[in-house]
């Protein structure tokens, strides 16, 4: 300890350490009820002895001792006080035996109730009371009695022991078992929002475009302009089922074999400069002008984590304008400074063609800030001067 040490500090310290030689770890209800049978058939044997020998008195101090080791069933520190108040009594009254046999026998439950440092010296007032209570008597007998007060004890505190011992190991089981039961619960939430994720970016971004140029093919007489609808449909079709299979790859134990270009259909859609590719593709099927920026190759390639957020938003955004924008002018745009990284996704909410009626959940707005807060940055979204305007700013490393 500290010279330095505050009297305070000090005086906490014992106090918890006062707290802990007073701990007391409850028995179980199955270990008090098989307590309990043994005491109440012990009770029945001596009090049935004691009764057909014509001794009923000498039988009662049997009674007491059995009463109190009954008591650890529910208030393990009282029975300990009351086993130590007893032997201090009895000793100079010469009647030992009996007590000193119970505090034997009541070894074993000191050491799975209470603590460590109280079952030492519980052990050491036993072994005291031992040799006063000898050296107290009258007359000499063998050291037969007292080796068997000793076996006793010795047999009690080890069983006691290897009982606390089973008990803790089978918490430590216990807790393990509740920790790994919780992770596996985790570890499947975790891939439930993953897939969940996958399904909302990949998949329901191209059924998305699907139904935009399915409803081109429906207004548009133009041969041309039919044509592109109809590619633009397969290819959106081709890549949902590209997409299907890898999550079906991620979660099912036997993999299927991916068909012939699917990982490159899929890996390019991971990266800001082909998510922007793919957006001014999408977008100028709608019939408003499309301008869509280029993100600047003089600087250092962004890090993949914020290259990939940002194609995420992109695509999402894109999906959103798509669903809800109608036709109107959509501009797009990627600011690079040295520090951080700007898109501006901004569209038209005045366009005289109406979007397209499909559900609204707001888990692509949610999913779009939580990708930009995990990267460090800021998320804005809402309208502006006749605009709905989206913008992300995340560090540049």
């Amino acid at each position: 300890m500290s010279l330095n040490t505050s009297p305070s500090s000090v005086l906490t310290l014992w106090r918890g350490r006062w707290a802990r030689f007073w701990e007391v770890f409850p028995l179980s209800r199955a270990t008090r009820v098989v307590l309990l049978i043994l005491v109440g058939a012990t009770v029945a044997v001596d009090l049935i002895r004691a009764t057909i020998a014509g001794e009923l008195p000498n039988g009662i101090p049997p009674v007491i001792v059995a009463v109190i080791i009954a008591g650890f069933a529910w208030r393990p520190l009282l029975a300990v006080v009351l086993l130590v108040g007893g032997a201090i009594v009895v000793i100079p009254l010469g009647a030992t035996d009996v007590w000193l046999l119970g505090m034997a026998i009541a070894a074993g439950l000191v050491v799975v109730s209470c603590s460590v440092p109280l079952a030492v010296a519980y052990g050491a007032v036993f072994l005291v009371a031992i040799v006063i209570g000898e050296s107290a008597r009258v007359d000499v007998r063998p050291l037969a009695f007292v080796i068997v007060l000793l076996v006793v004890a010795a047999a009690s505190f080890l069983g006691g022991a290897l009982f606390r011992s089973a008990r803790r190991k089978q918490k430590a089981l216990v807790a393990r078992l509740s920790a790994e039961a919780v992770a596996a619960r985790a570890a499947v939430q975790e891939e439930r929002l993953r897939i969940a994720d996958e399904l909302h970016d990949f998949i329901a971004h191209e059924l998305t475009i699907i139904v935009m140029h399915a409803r081109v093919l429906d207004r548009t007489g133009d041969p041309q302009t039919s044509a592109m609808a109809r590619r633009a449909i397969e290819d959106a079709a081709v890549q949902a089922l590209a997409d299907i299979r890898r999550v079906l790859d991620a979660t099912q134990a036997h993999r299927f074999t991916p068909g012939p270009g699917a990982d490159d259909v899929v890996d390019r859609r991971h990266t800001l400069t082909d998510a922007l590719t793919d957006a001014r593709r999408e977008l100028a099927g709608l019939g408003g002008r499309v301008n869509v920026g280029d993100l600047a190759t003089d600087r250092e390639p962004l890090s993949r984590t914020i290259d990939a957020g940002l194609a995420h938003i992109v695509r999402e955004a894109t999906t959103n304008i798509v669903k809800h924008g109608g036709a109107g002018d959509i501009d797009i745009e990627v600011h690079r400074s040295s520090d951080d990284v700007r898109l501006t996704i901004e569209n038209d909410l005045d366009a005289t063609v109406s979007p397209m009626q499909l559900p609204r959940g707001g888990y692509g707005l949610a999913r779009m800030r939580e990708r930009a807060l995990l990267s460090g940055g800021t998320f804005e979204v809402g309208p502006r001067d006749g605009r709905w305007i989206v913008s992300v700013t995340v560090p540049s490393r």
